[in-house]
């Protein structure tokens, strides 16, 4: 090894060392220092680049989310009142399922049908037996239902429409009212074919009570002269819904509340588990003078022999 080896030369350590030939340098030159000052930046753009993809993954969910809400939330909010005869537990359902859809948004966006998953969340909310035990009186029975602009015929269509079963007006509204097919409209009432065929015809059937010109049509005819009254009728509802903005702000509280909920709850139960285990007393500890409550004192315990007692 030369003299000039031993001054400047690299070691066996120096060799192994990271970072050697072929490693990117930064602005110092070779060594420690330059490569501090990559690194750090390179981490930062890297930060950087992943909360801009992050953000713009958020605003592009936030913009897909509105653009469903704009196109659907109003039709939707009519199509609840048909079936509830109650305006106000039409726009309650209406955004209860709008917010579920923003708190499950990747599922709802991967889903093949989003405004139905919607329309099926609402209609669920909308028909559920504890939702109606909260009706005001006369509301939902069709004598006293919300009728909104409907008037003669169509009134008479409502009141028809708002005496059937759930089951059935919710299949007649889907199979007539929307034009879905058959097994459309079984999948999305969570019944079989034959079971969802039986109850639009069951309910074709009662409405033509209040319609006579239904009763001497065919199964087909009915359908079309259904689908244009329930449009009609639609129609003539009034639907203010709020900013989908406000809607989202309003899911992302509702979620946060549920957490400080949950974990409240969490917490008590921790403090219950441990006040008990600290206060509850340890009779199986060797030497403790404290007695179970369900021992019998010493003193009180009788030992029986075989001799009778003469007495006095």
């Amino acid at each position: 090894m030369s003299g000039g080896d031993t001054g400047g030369g690299k070691g066996p350590a120096d060799a192994e060392e990271p970072g050697g030939a072929g490693r990117p340098q930064g602005a110092g030159g070779p060594g420690g220092g330059g490569l501090a000052v990559e690194s750090g930046a390179g981490r930062r753009g890297k930060g950087a680049r992943g909360d801009g993809a992050r953000g713009d993954g958020a605003a592009a969910a936030a913009r897909a989310f509105d653009a469903l809400y704009v196109g659907c939330a109003p039709e939707l909010t009519r199509q609840v009142r048909l079936l509830t005869g109650d305006g106000a537990q039409a726009a309650r359902s209406v955004q209860y399922a709008f917010h579920t859809a923003w708190e499950h948004w990747p599922e709802v966006a991967r889903d093949r049908d989003p405004q139905g998953w919607v329309r099926a969340a609402a209609y669920e909310h909308a028909l559920s037996p504890w939702r109606r035990l909260r009706l005001r009186p006369g509301r939902g029975s069709g004598a006293g239902a919300d009728t909104g602009a409907a008037a003669g015929e169509e009134r008479a269509l409502l009141t028809g429409l708002l005496a059937l079963p759930p089951a059935y007006r919710r299949a007649v509204m889907l199979y007539d009212g929307l034009g879905l097919d058959l097994p459309e409209t079984a999948a999305e009432v969570e019944a079989s074919t034959p079971a969802t065929a039986g109850r639009v015809t069951h309910g074709r059937a009662a409405l033509a009570r209040s319609l006579p010109e239904l009763a001497g049509l065919d199964p087909e005819r009915q359908g079309e002269l259904l689908n244009v009254r329930l449009r009609r009728l639609r129609e003539a509802q009034p639907a203010d819904v709020p900013e989908p903005g406000e809607v989202r702000r309003l899911s992302e509280r509702r979620t946060a509340g549920w957490g400080w909920r949950t974990a409240a709850l969490v917490a008590a139960l921790v403090v219950g588990v441990v006040l008990t285990v600290l206060l509850t007393p340890d009779y199986t500890r060797t030497g403790s003078v404290e007695q179970p409550p369900w021992e019998e004192p010493a003193t009180t315990r009788i030992v029986l022999t075989g001799e009778a007692d003469p007495g006095p």
